[in-house]
């Protein structure tokens, strides 16, 4: 089986080209608006490939042409990707069939289209969650699930896409709808969303708290909320406020120091003072 630089000079030789400041980042131009994207990773025993189609609509300058050239392009900033790996001359048939089949499928095809075929893979991701917070009691607004703990107070877990790429922070968040109108925190803390699956890569540190929903799997995603259920979420909702209020968890992460309401669940000055 080929290692990854044999897989490198295999892209070179149909046309790819490589980011001239960072090994192994490949792109090919397939419209004036749309490339495909083939990122390699060595692995202990293998090659593994994020692969797929991002737009370049959004290269508004030579600059900005110049620094893709130079870096290519983030796995989370592929706008379609996938993820396969390596391991034997039978996985490489494979993915040469796979990949070679995606590639073909987006020779032609044009950014509004890829966009919208990415809008609705971006649906089931959300409604994966819903699917199990939905039957918990959990109203979905938007990218986040909220269910009531009192008259004023809500539980929310919230899928919050980053504002640097396309992965996603899971938080977990309790507040007040007296203290002000938009919310204000009482608690707060984001997931550790790392999975078992792929994240393993040689020379790769996926942050803990950052979520590829495109190259995760589904029983992944699905495992990660059930877990934030029952570990972050079910807690408050099968105990007493005032009682998990004591926690140091809870009053540690309170962002107005009991101020903002008549009557807090938060013990957190009074055990401040203690400690």
């Amino acid at each position: 089986m080929r290692d990854i630089h044999q897989f490198r000079e295999m892209l070179l030789e149909h046309g790819f080209e490589e980011a001239s400041q960072r090994s192994f980042y490949f792109w090919k131009i397939l419209t004036d608006k749309t490339a495909f994207i083939i990122n390699l990773k060595a692995l202990s025993a293998g090659v593994g490939v994020v692969y797929g189609v991002i737009s370049t609509a959004i290269f508004w300058t030579e600059a900005d042409w110049e620094f893709f050239k130079t870096r290519g392009r983030d796995d989370g900033d592929c706008n379609l990707r996938y993820y396969l790996e390596i391991h034997s001359a039978n996985d490489e048939a494979a993915a040469r069939d796979v990949i070679g089949r995606l590639y073909t499928e987006y020779l032609h095809m044009d950014k509004d289209m890829l966009l919208a075929v990415v809008k609705e893979r971006r649906k089931q991701f959300i409604q994966q969650i819903t699917n199990v917070l939905k039957p918990l009691g959990f109203r979905k607004k938007g990218n986040q699930w909220r269910k009531p703990l009192s008259e004023n107070i809500l539980l929310q877990f919230w899928a919050d896409k980053s504002s640097y790429s396309d992965l996603y922070y899971f938080e977990v968040s309790i507040y007040s709808l007296v203290a002000s109108p938009v919310g204000f925190g009482c608690y707060f803390e984001r997931i550790d969303t790392r999975g078992t699956e792929i994240f393993d890569w040689k020379n790769y540190a996926q942050p803990q708290h950052q979520f590829d929903w495109q190259l995760q799997s589904t029983d992944v995603l699905l495992e990660i909320v059930h877990r934030t259920y029952e570990e972050k979420l079910r807690p408050f909702i099968e105990n007493d406020l005032l009682e998990m209020g004591k926690q140091r968890f809870v009053w540690k992460g309170c962002m107005c120091d009991r101020k903002r309401c008549a009557e807090c669940w938060v013990e957190k000055n009074y055990r401040e003072s203690r400690d």
